[in-house]
């Protein structure tokens, strides 16, 4: 019996800290991107020179956000990259659209891709800084009351 307690006790403890630890986490600065790559119809496997730059329309000409060109591992054509910091979250997802151009070895891919849905929770991370004297309703028809 004292056993059956004592594992619960850390499996209750364990519990806790792992809500706590979500409940501080903050939202990532960066966007994991998965793309194949192929040459001549085949996979490519091994290091390609590949440039990840964001526009705020399908045919802007200057990037919001431009890389740099990447060393990356590309293998059995499946490359992976993690676009951002900083100045990937601080662009005004709230309120703009963006497009993705890839290059590969100083040649654009195209089309351009919109980038949707999982970028725009950055602005989620605001909720925690949010200002004013007034108390949160939430009904259940999910209104938001200020």
């Amino acid at each position: 019996m004292r056993k059956l307690l004592f594992l619960f006790l850390i499996f209750f403890v364990h519990c806790v800290l792992a809500v706590d630890n979500c409940l501080l986490a903050s939202s990532p600065d960066t966007i994991s991107y998965q793309g194949r790559l192929r040459e001549s119809g085949q996979p490519v496997s091994g290091t390609r020179s590949i440039q990840f730059r964001l526009f705020d329309s399908a045919s802007a000409v200057s990037p919001v956000f431009d890389s740099g060109a990447q060393s990356l591992y590309v293998s059995s054509g499946i490359f992976v990259y993690q676009l951002g910091g900083q100045s990937i979250k601080d662009l005004s997802w709230a309120t703009s659209s963006y497009w993705l151009e890839i290059s590969v070895g100083g040649n654009a891919m195209s089309p351009r891709e919109k980038i949707n849905a999982m970028p725009y929770a950055f602005m989620a991370s605001t909720a925690a800084s949010l200002n004013g004297s007034g108390n949160i309703q939430i009904t259940g028809a999910g209104l938001i009351t200020y």
